[in-house]
């Protein structure tokens, strides 16, 4: 059985020691402890049989790769891995991971405790100031910064972040406003740091910069020691008493300050913890120790279990996670293994993640031809939804590729949405005016496939009268779904709401036109909640201005907002548009389970018995 050691200079709370020894047993991993030793060498003693070790901020040199040579994985319970020797850890083919984000809200608590204690003088009965309506600036924008954020929105402050590694995409994703030059970070009341010690962060927060900072501004360093130069400190104290200093990584030049502004000074300007408090709650302890465990069971279940297909669930926009509990199940039952990955901010991540992958469950994720040139294993590709526009089909039948989708399993999320935003436009988003009735109404259906038949279902409460043009379907199968078919497109547009149900092809890009618009009804409704590209925006700015009786719902996004209200005002821009946050259609708990199981089962029965029930390229084949 695979030994796993838990090596804690500074050890863990017993609760989470007691849960990582628990994940261990339940994996079939033997579990042993060193902690609080004394010595490098009882750590190297202690190592020497361990396939796997967890470790918190400990030293792990090059000789302690070298004794331990049955190593193949360590994790850092923890973010930072710059205690471990990495070139060494390569050198000698063991596995480095760490559980960023476990310890993030216990150091986010922690700094906005410690800032609260200087602005109030350590509560010693004077008056103090207030954090509230602060400026607080974020020097990298991990987990502990978010985790700051969250806790900054209580304090009505304002964020900002200086990372040069993400984009100001991701930047303002987090919740902060993104900055170019780390100059800037230090006009805000706040400055915290979280960055690693590198050969470009070591005493790069000097004289020059703290300079800079507003009257009464604090730094915090909950990071790392080496990052911020200390004869700086010494010096910006003497010339600023208005500015301060939080350290959670210690301050080693202690004797030197207080001779130089005096002990009762360095009281209101310096607070010390007793050194890397920020990651010391019960919580967090427990939340990075038993990541680390399951890291370790997972890992060597990967070896355990090499040979078993491996299926990814990749998710730019993850899905619920009772559906990822399902998922899951199925995989497990039918002898798959499973692996995640949600929320990536980068294709690289989507690529990376599929290297291994023979199996791969996405949304409406883009799989370009790069993605199927580094997925070298893998065999089969579900979209859980219907539209595959996102997949390069061709790249996946070169590469041998199965694609499948899942038709129908979002219909009805889709048609319940429309419908609800229908009734919100015509009752002019319940604003206490009056407004107008759908029942009655002639529907026009663009496609006549799932959606759209879950449309006509609907439509059925309302009393309206359903037609439909699709030049692939036959009369019989557009009378046999409830709805009376049509020959020409422009017949179509002549009724009270067109809903489009098409993909975006040569044939469609752009097709729904001023031309077509000219035909609808006064009060007409146009619907688009299958993809941008069929609208011509440019004509729908066009018909707002001739016709402002004509309302425009999409759940496909609307590029030129800004050109819309210029022309026609914001008011009436109101009046006529409803535009969702992008694909909001298939957004419920119901949808995202069906489509969700109906993708696990499907790569189920392919490796089962290589069925291919809704394959899309099967022609490559």
């Amino acid at each position: 059985m695979p030994s796993v050691l838990l090596a804690t200079f500074k050890p863990f709370n017993k609760i989470a020691v007691d849960g990582i020894e628990k994940i261990c047993k339940d994996n079939g991993l033997t579990f042993d402890k060193i902690e609080g030793y004394k010595t490098q060498e009882e750590l190297y003693a202690a190592a020497e049989s361990a396939e796997a070790c967890i470790v918190r901020s400990d030293k792990l040199d090059e000789e302690f790769f070298n004794r331990a040579k049955n190593l193949k994985i360590v994790v850092r319970a923890g973010a930072g891995v710059d205690t471990i020797d990495l070139d060494a850890a390569s050198k000698h083919h063991v596995v480095v991971e760490n559980t960023p984000g476990q310890n993030a809200n216990a150091v986010a608590e922690m700094v906005f405790g410690l800032l609260i204690a200087m602005k109030r003088n350590h509560f010693d009965a004077t008056s103090g100031r207030e954090i509230r309506g602060s400026t607080l600036g974020l020097y990298g924008c991990g987990n502990v910064s978010r985790a700051m954020i969250e806790v900054s929105k209580g304090f009505a402050m304002k964020c900002y972040a200086y990372d040069p590694f993400l984009s100001d995409e991701q930047i303002k994703e987090s919740g902060a406003e993104p900055l170019h030059d780390l100059k800037e970070l230090f006009k805000c009341d706040i400055v915290s740091l979280h960055v690693p010690a590198t050969p470009q962060t070591v005493n790069s927060i000097n004289e020059d910069l703290m300079s800079l900072m507003p009257k009464n501004g604090v730094l915090v360093d909950a990071a790392r020691h080496e990052v911020v130069d200390e004869d700086s400190i010494i010096s910006m104290f003497q010339k600023r008493p208005d500015l301060g200093y939080i350290s959670d990584v210690g301050f080693t030049k202690m004797e030197e300050l207080k001779e130089k502004i005096g002990a009762d000074q360095m009281k209101k300007q310096l607070i010390v913890t007793p050194k890397k408090m920020g990651a010391q709650t019960l919580e967090s302890n427990i939340n990075a120790g038993l990541a680390a465990a399951k890291q370790i069971a997972a890992f060597s279940l990967y070896f355990t279990n090499s040979n078993m297909p491996s299926v990814l669930l990749a998710t730019f926009k993850p899905f619920n996670k009772i559906a990822v509990d399902g998922i899951e199940k199925i995989c497990k039952d039918n002898g798959l293994t499973f692996d995640k990955i949600e929320g990536y901010k980068t294709q690289e991540e989507l690529y990376a993640a599929a290297e291994s992958a023979e199996a791969c469950i996405v949304r409406s994720d883009k799989l370009d031809e790069e993605f199927f040139n580094r997925a070298k294993n893998l065999k089969i590709v579900v979209r859980a939804g219907a539209g595959v526009d996102t997949i390069d089909l061709d790249a996946a039948s070169k590469h041998h590729v199965v694609v499948e989708n899942t038709p129908g399993q979002n219909a009805n999320a889709v048609a319940e949405m429309v419908f609800g935003l229908l009734i919100a436009m015509k009752r002019n988003h319940f604003d206490a005016t009056s407004g107008r009735e759908i029942r009655g109404s002639t529907l026009g259906l663009y496609g006549c496939g799932n959606v759209s038949r879950a449309m006509i279902e609907v439509s059925k409460g309302f009393a309206m009268k359903c037609y439909a043009y699709d030049p692939f379907l036959s009369d019989e199968q557009i009378k046999e779904s409830g709805a009376e078919p049509l020959h020409d497109l422009k017949e179509l547009f002549k009724c009270d709401i067109v809903s489009l149900h098409v993909p975006a092809t040569p044939q469609t890009v752009n097709s729904i036109n001023e031309d077509l618009m000219s035909l609808m009804p006064k009060n007409g409704v146009l619907v688009d909640a299958a993809r941008h590209e069929v609208v011509d925006e440019d004509s729908i700015i066009s018909m707002f201005q001739k016709r402002p009786d004509l309302g425009y719902i999409s759940d496909v996004g609307f590029t030129k907002m800004d050109e819309l209200r210029e022309k026609i005002g914001a008011d009436q821009m109101k009046k006529q548009l409803i535009v969702t946050p992008k694909k909001m259609g298939a957004q419920t708990l119901e949808s995202n389970i069906n489509a969700g199981l109906a993708a696990a089962k499907q790569i189920a029965s392919y490796f089962k018995d290589g069925s291919a029930i809704h394959q899309v390229n099967g022609k490559a084949f």
